[in-house]
């Protein structure tokens, strides 16, 4: 990367240890994880020879039958975390069936049911696991498609078309919230809460759970595993045959926003993995932070992707009209390289087409709202640049994500203001620290208040409110 512009701060940091996976990092096969045998050589052809580190800690606990969560930094490979202990108890209780043509169950076969928060990742989660499932028998269905099969093994959708094309949640055995803090985002007052897809899906699954647990007296009260030490020890489910799998980069966990307060409310004996990296930046990330006035924010954008690491980048933008000022920005650049617009008021076609684009080289710089900073597996993006830095950590962190995935190198770019100086410089020297940024959850504004009125000798006071939030 050649010299910056005045005023950019380069921030580098130690390899957070651990963080990085790859076939060195284990010794330790899918084999080894006590994983289906027919699956194995699937997996093998497809280029996973080790699993990742989140996969390794994730197996045993969801294979345990009780509710998870799963946290892990974006790129260390969370779907089949989740997706490959689903096939392996489908397997087991179909008698080890395997093979594409294998008898399909009866109408008892339990089903997945798996949440995401957009079309985009319905789709990728359906085109990962549909590489491993019907080899083996397991069928896969989107209910996003027109040619939806709900009585597929296992169904993908985002909560509003699940519950309106789903048959009820009689057949399901697993229901995963993948992103689960923006699926569960939103108000925390009942009345409210109760009227979202998602809550009402968690609600129908509960009570279909229990009173089958009731049914076949296997029924225990949660209240009997919230005191002491039995938390812990206990692992059965409270919800009958039903398991709950929370799955996620981030959870924000202070303020008005703590989703993981939430979670851990509901689901009083969830078992939590979380890999070393989560909340981190990747150890692999080379981070720039450039402070702009608002009129030298176009030349900002332009001479970071000029001057920066060659490869598909991706630039983010906090609201459309950003995005598309961004993307006007970028025609007016002395080198233009192929560029496009992706937001949510693009046709839902026209959006698969800039991926597959933008996938093939033929779109080298995509602009985007935030719709493109969760979970899309944007392969050998360089660059990640911030048109404006993002209005919270959490969304921070999924942008970022988007570059340095399965253990490859990558770049960030973050613009910022004096208006957004705070939030960004709390960031930029977190990342310094090597600290997770669970500490900068908290929007409140007394934070920010503090910090502008105390400067960088207050970060520590500061970041100790968030704390207490």
């Amino acid at each position: 990367m050649r010299a910056p512009p005045p005023g950019l701060r380069a921030v580098t940091r130690a390899p957070l240890r651990g963080a990085r996976w790859s076939a060195s990092a284990s010794a330790l096969g899918f084999a080894a994880l006590g994983l289906a045998p027919s699956v194995q050589p699937i997996l093998s052809r497809l280029g996973f020879q080790e699993p990742t580190p989140v996969q390794r800690q994730s197996f045993e606990p969801i294979l345990s039958g009780g509710d998870t969560v799963v946290l892990a930094e974006t790129g260390s490979g969370k779907t089949l975390a989740y997706a490959l202990p689903i096939i392996h108890m489908m397997l087991a209780e179909s008698g080890g069936e395997s093979g594409p043509d294998s008898r399909r169950f009866e109408s008892s076969r339990k089903q997945a049911l798996l949440l995401q928060p957009n079309r985009e990742l319905c789709k990728q989660a359906r085109d990962t696991i549909d590489r491993i499932g019907p080899s083996v028998g397991i069928s896969v269905s989107s209910l996003m498609e027109h040619d939806a099969d709900v009585d597929a093994d296992i169904l993908i959708a985002t909560p509003t078309i699940a519950i309106r094309s789903w048959r009820g949640p009689d057949r399901i055995r697993w229901l995963v919230l993948d992103e689960a803090d923006a699926l569960l985002a939103g108000t925390f007052k009942p009345a409210g809460r109760s009227q979202y897809p998602v809550e009402q899906i968690i609600a129908a699954m509960k009570l279909d759970g229990k009173r089958k647990a009731e049914a076949d007296g296997t029924a225990r009260s949660p209240a009997h595993y919230v005191r002491g030490e039995e938390r812990q020890i206990q692992k059965a489910a409270t919800w009958g045959s039903k398991q709950f799998l929370f799955v996620g980069a981030t959870m924000p966990n202070a303020g008005t926003k703590n989703m993981e307060g939430h979670v851990r409310t509901k689901f009083p004996t969830a078992q939590w993995v979380r890999t070393e990296g989560a909340h981190h930046e990747r150890a692999e990330l080379r981070q720039f932070f450039v402070k702009v006035e608002q009129e030298q924010r176009d030349a900002a954008l332009r001479h970071a992707l000029e001057h920066g690491p060659p490869g598909p980048a991706l630039v983010f933008a906090n609201t459309l009209d950003s995005a598309k000022q961004a993307y006007a920005a970028l025609s007016d650049g002395p080198a233009e390289r192929p560029s496009g617009l992706f937001h949510s008021q693009v046709h839902p076609e026209a959006r698969a087409a800039l991926l597959s684009a933008f996938a093939a080289g033929e779109v080298q710089v995509l602009v985007c709202t935030g719709l493109a900073s969760r979970g899309i597996d944007f392969a050998d993006v360089a660059h990640v640049v911030q048109y404006q830095v993002a209005p919270n950590a959490v969304e921070f962190m999924h942008r970022i994500g988007r570059t340095a995935r399965a253990g490859k190198g990558g770049t960030s770019t973050c613009l910022y203001d004096e208006g957004t100086a705070d939030l960004a410089e709390l960031l930029r020297d977190a990342t310094e620290r090597g600290e997770p940024i669970d500490k900068l959850f908290s929007r409140k504004r007394s934070l920010r208040a503090r910090i502008k009125k105390q400067g960088r000798q207050g970060l520590d006071e500061a970041v100790g409110m968030a704390d207490d939030a």
